[in-house]
């Protein structure tokens, strides 16, 4: 669809009168971008110690699991908390910074042939700084084995 002629010319002296911006509206434009970017700087290692949390708990859940798999692989006669020692930081192989125990428990709650498997994987979330605080967070599967 054409436009007509009159009004097809004073689109153009229109478009043809805006030459640009100013330097003032450049200079406004920054200023406002800036003062934005101010306000967000503030939750970024917030955000960052989250993720990190984050992934340190989904780290601890899956040593949990491994090891949770490992009793439910146990002939029932071995499933004793004689063959699961307590693992210090730095004994996990592969994962430095976790520390696991294991519980067991015979015929709990009056169950009788039954075994609690609980474990436990410790570890210090990282700090907005990223450090490692003081405290210690922890992860716990626990899981009923049955004598077959």
């Amino acid at each position: 669809m054409k436009l007509p002629g009159p009004f097809r010319r004073r689109i153009w002296r229109v478009l043809e009168a805006q030459a640009g911006v100013t330097l003032a509206e450049v200079l406004t434009a920054m200023a406002v971008v800036g003062i934005a970017l101010v306000g967000i700087l503030p939750i970024i290692p917030v955000a960052n110690t989250a993720v990190q949390t984050g992934r340190q708990s989904s780290t601890a859940a899956l040593l949990a699991e491994q090891e949770l798999e490992r009793a439910r692989a146990m002939p029932y006669a071995n499933l004793t908390q004689v063959n699961f020692q307590p693992e210090g930081y730095g004994a996990v192989p592969g994962y430095g910074p976790y520390r696991r125990t294991v519980t067991v428990t015979n015929d709990p709650g009056g169950i009788i042939n039954t075994r609690l498997v609980t474990v436990r994987v410790f570890f210090r979330p990282l700090t907005s700084l990223g450090g490692a605080s003081g405290n210690e967070s922890n992860v716990e599967v626990s899981g009923l084995v049955a004598q077959r």
